[in-house]
């Protein structure tokens, strides 16, 4: 059930070079991403064109399933690496877009890959595109996207939509623990006094985005009730806003689970790009702050 959530919500990671071939010919504003994202809505895939950030395995492009990654990666022996996506990918996907059109460039956070930073290069000197550093990742990147999108489609002008993404930037939150803190360290997505505190005794630290970066929240956990103790930790900030859920393999007792949270869409297992930096096993949290 869960990785069928996942195939609607996101797609087969084997596929997902096939739901950015084509994009809505009508919009005036066109919406480049790159593959880092998650939590794409199932009405919102022909809408964006994805560039693709790859995933290798001991050197050699991965094109698995994602299960089979989750697999792979429980094996520490195995090594794998991504690629950001380079600037002529981005100059790719601008070529794509029809002539006139308006183009809208929204990259993950530019503190935890190049991708930003290769699409202002791409979009160099061309005054009908607007680059944006989204400053998240994952399902919280894709929260982004889905108000984007919205905001396109409300019809507004153009320069609405550029002066909202800020905003929209501002209101989502995403906080996450992970069960093993090798996988960001060695990533160099923390730093390894962080790494240091997750491995005291079962003790595991909440992380959430900031500006772009990953930071503690000042908060521990302790292994076995990861799910209750976010949930009451960010309760009060939760408020009445709906929680999206990424999570795999992370809980002891899998009452303790989804059925917790009100309000709550669980969205399966993170892609593969996300997933080799943050390790096999995880919980996360985001919301839009309404």
């Amino acid at each position: 059930m869960e990785d069928d959530y996942y195939k609607k919500s996101v797609g087969d990671y084997s596929k997902v070079k096939e739901f950015s071939k084509d994009i809505i010919q009508s919009f005036n504003v066109s919406l480049i991403v790159d593959s880092t994202i998650d939590f794409v809505r199932e009405s919102d895939k022909e809408k964006v064109t994805l560039v693709n950030v790859n995933t290798f395995l001991n050197n050699s492009e991965f094109n698995g399933t994602i299960n089979e990654l989750y697999e792979l990666l429980k094996n520490k022996k195995n090594e794998f690496t991504t690629k950001e996506a380079g600037q002529q990918n981005f100059e790719a996907a601008i070529n794509k877009q029809s002539k006139g059109n308006k183009i809208i460039i929204i990259a993950a956070s530019s503190k935890l890959t190049e991708d930003y930073n290769n699409a202002v290069l791409a979009a160099k000197n061309n005054p009908d595109i607007s680059v944006f550093d989204s400053r998240l990742i994952s399902g919280s990147y894709g929260l982004l996207i889905s108000k984007v999108i919205d905001d396109i489609e409300s019809k507004i002008s153009y320069d609405s939509i550029i002066s909202r993404i800020p905003m929209h930037k501002d209101r989502i939150s995403s906080y996450f623990v992970v069960n093993d803190i090798d996988y960001l360290v060695k990533g160099g997505r923390i730093s390894k006094t962080m790494g240091f505190l997750g491995k005291i005794g079962g003790i595991k630290p909440v992380l959430k985005l900031y500006e772009g970066k990953i930071i503690s929240a000042g908060k521990t956990l302790h292994s076995g009730a990861l799910t209750s103790g976010l949930y009451t930790y960010l309760n009060e900030q939760i408020s009445n806003n709906s929680v999206y859920i990424f999570e795999n393999n992370i809980f002891n007792n899998k009452k303790e689970s989804i059925n917790l949270i009100k309000n709550s869409k669980h969205c399966g297992k993170l892609n593969p790009v996300i997933a080799i930096h943050i390790g096999p096993q995880y919980l996360a949290f985001f919301w839009y702050n309404e």
